[in-house]
This record gives structure tokens, sequence and C-alpha cells, in this order.
């Protein structure tokens, strides 16, 4: 069977989908846990409309899913379940990354013993303890 120009648009459609979302759930993630810092700039200023671009990659991706021939729509739709979740789920663990990096480099060069402490505590939080840190200033609205 041969691949068409829709099953083509719908793999090319998820793929920047994923890569697309990820990187949303990530600077979210970040901004979330502890400030703009790592995010970009037009992200912080209009938030909104990564989240709509986001919303309407995976609108259209679903919409591709259908016509598509090379791979059943059932399938496409697994697919899709499956980006959806380990986007989201990347995007968590680079942010967590990057907050534990942060507090490192920012240990390397404080002088402040205090400081020093809370940095070291934070730079050794797991995932875990971070995704209940970001669900608790959710709640609280950050």
């Amino acid at each position: 069977m041969e691949m068409e120009n829709l099953d083509f648009l719908f793999i090319l459609s998820g793929v920047i989908y994923f890569i697309a979302s990820a990187k949303i759930d990530e600077w979210d993630t970040i901004t979330i846990l502890w400030s703009n810092f790592c995010t970009p700039a037009a992200f912080i200023k209009n938030p909104k409309i990564y989240h709509v671009t986001r919303m309407l990659l995976f609108f259209a991706t679903v919409g591709l899913a259908f016509p598509s021939k090379f791979i059943p729509w059932y399938l496409d739709i697994l697919i899709i379940f499956t980006l959806w979740l380990w986007s989201g789920s990347i995007g968590r663990k680079k942010a967590f990354d990057t907050y534990r990096q942060i507090h490192l480099e920012l240990l390397s060069t404080e002088q402040n013993p205090a400081k020093i402490e809370k940095l070291e505590i934070e730079s050794k939080k797991t995932n875990s303890e971070l995704l209940d840190q970001t669900s608790r200033r959710l709640r609280q609205g950050y």
C-alpha cells in the first residue's frame, strides 16, 4: 500500500504537534515552578497564542487521521493519544531537569550558607517532588 499525501500530512502534523506540545509544556512547567527565566519573551508576553497553536495542531492531526489510508484511523487515534501523553511527560521532565540544573549553577556561585542549603535541597528534588510542587502552585494560582 502506497502512502498518500494525506498520510504524509498526518505524520508531519503529528511530529510538529509533539515537538511543539512538549516545548510548551516545558515552558509552562518551568514558569510555574520557578520563573520566566528560561522561557522565551514571546511566550511570557502572550502564552495563549502558543496554547491555541498547540490546540490547532492537535485538531489538525486528529482531522488528518480519518482520511488516512496507510494507517487505519483507529491506530491513528491511538498514535495521537500516545503523542499527547508523551509530549506532556517529556515537557515536564525537561522542565524538571532545567530547574535542577539552574539550582546547581546558582549553587556554584552562592556564598550565603543559608541560600546554599536551600539551593542544595532544590537541586536534589525528584521528578515526583517537583510534580507535586507544580500541582500545589497551580492550585494556589501561582
